[in-house]
C-alpha cells in the first residue's frame, strides 16, 4: 500500500497499486525517470525496469532515449516495435504527459 504519498498524490499510489496487484512478477516496465525513481522505492513487487533513472552510462542514455519514443509523433507500430525489441511489457505512463490543458 503507497500510504506515505497518496493525500498529495494519489494517482501515483494508483499506478502502485496497479503495478503491485496486477503486474506478473519480474514484469519489464518503462516509465518517465521521475516516475521509475518514485516507483523503484515504492513498488513491492520485483519488476524490471528497462530505464532507470541512473542512467550514468552511454548504454542507459541510450535506452532511455528509445523510451521516450512514447512521448513523440512515432507511429503506433514504431511505438510498438522500439518496446518489443526493448523487452517492455508495460509502459506506465503519467496522465500530465497525455495531451495538452485546454
Amino acid at each position: 500500500m503507497c500510504v506515505c504519498v497518496c493525500g498529495v498524490f494519489p494517482l501515483f499510489c494508483a499506478q502502485v497499486e496497479v503495478i503491485d496487484k496486477r503486474f506478473p512478477v519480474n514484469a519489464s516496465l518503462t516509465a518517465p525517470m521521475s516516475t521509475t525513481s518514485a516507483l523503484i522505492a515504492s513498488v513491492h513487487k520485483r519488476v524490471h525496469i528497462v530505464n532507470h533513472p541512473h542512467y550514468e552510462d552511454a548504454r542507459m542514455r541510450r535506452t532511455t532515449f528509445h523510451m521516450y519514443i512514447v512521448y513523440t509523433f512515432a507511429t503506433d507500430a514504431e511505438v510498438h516495435n522500439t518496446m518489443t525489441t526493448s523487452g517492455v511489457d508495460y509502459v506506465v505512463i503519467n496522465h500530465m504527459w497525455c495531451g495538452s490543458k485546454r
